[in-house]
């Protein structure tokens, strides 16, 4: 069996040194993490909730002390619900729907920091389970929930362009950007954009906006249509100009592409119900 599994001397050691927590309930509720945590009392609990909360409050977060239900798992234990205590935030959120977005914004956001702090989310709420919390971990979770509370929501959109040949598109981009989408050695010889290009810039209100650039030739319709499809909006543009800044100069080929953009969306929404 050794030589099976090439059990090294460190794997050894640890087994050993495991094993020996066991020789009585002591060493093995001080040397064993979950044994310590099955031996909580009531009592314990509810005193690390409300320190818990109590720090939160200190910071200025609004949470309270909720009963919760804490879970073994395992293959012995897998359905095994220990009653216990957990801290809830509260969004002061007007409408369910609200309160969702935010318990999901914290949850996420919380996952993403240098030591992740997994939450619980239950019927549009977040909570923190202090079932497996220790004592000295009380004013970091605290502290990262502050942060991430503080943090700005960044909202993400796309846009793609669309219109004639030669009309400024990927000119205009670059002027905004200070990126140039046409990469590719075709298409600086050619001065017509054949391939997609991708350009993205902050805005002054937080929000980051992405940009599809997508080639305005006849002969690059597909490529076009394939980037048109699904943006959240897209501009047309007409000699370095948006549409919404000039409708009343709108040349033939704007309801051409208009027609393209309508064609591609019908497609992608076909697709996705598919």
């Amino acid at each position: 069996m050794m030589r099976a599994l090439r059990v090294d001397k460190l794997t050894l050691a640890a087994l050993g040194s495991v094993t020996r927590s066991y020789v009585t309930d002591t060493t093995l509720r001080e040397n064993v993490p979950l044994f310590l945590m099955l031996g909580q009392s009531d009592e314990e609990l509810r005193q690390r909730a409300d320190e818990l909360a109590k720090k939160l409050h200190a910071c200025n977060v609004s949470a309270c002390v909720v009963k919760s239900v804490a879970r073994c798992g395992g293959g012995t234990l897998p359905s095994l619900e220990i009653p216990s205590y957990a801290v809830q935030l509260v969004s002061g959120k007007s409408s369910q729907k609200e309160c969702s977005e935010f318990a999901e914004r914290i949850f996420n956001n919380l996952h993403q920091t240098e030591r992740p702090i997994i939450g619980i989310l239950r019927q549009g709420e977040i909570s923190f389970d202090v079932f497996t919390l220790e004592d000295k971990d009380l004013s970091s979770v605290a502290d990262e929930i502050f942060r991430v509370l503080g943090e700005k929501v960044m909202k993400h959109l796309i846009m793609g362009t669309a219109g004639h040949v030669d009309h400024g598109k990927t000119a205009l981009i670059k002027t905004l950007t200070q990126i140039d989408c046409d990469t590719h050695e075709e298409e600086k010889r050619r001065g017509i954009t054949i391939h997609l290009g991708f350009a993205h810039m902050n805005l002054k209100n937080g929000e980051s906006l992405g940009i599809v650039d997508v080639p305005g030739h006849k002969d690059f319709i597909h490529t076009m249509v394939g980037g048109a499809s699904g943006n959240r909006f897209c501009s047309h543009g007409h000699r370095g100009r948006f549409w919404h800044h000039a409708a009343d100069q709108r040349a033939p080929q704007h309801h051409e592409n208009s027609g393209h953009k309508a064609r591609a969306d019908c497609a992608h929404q076909s697709r996705s119900c598919g």
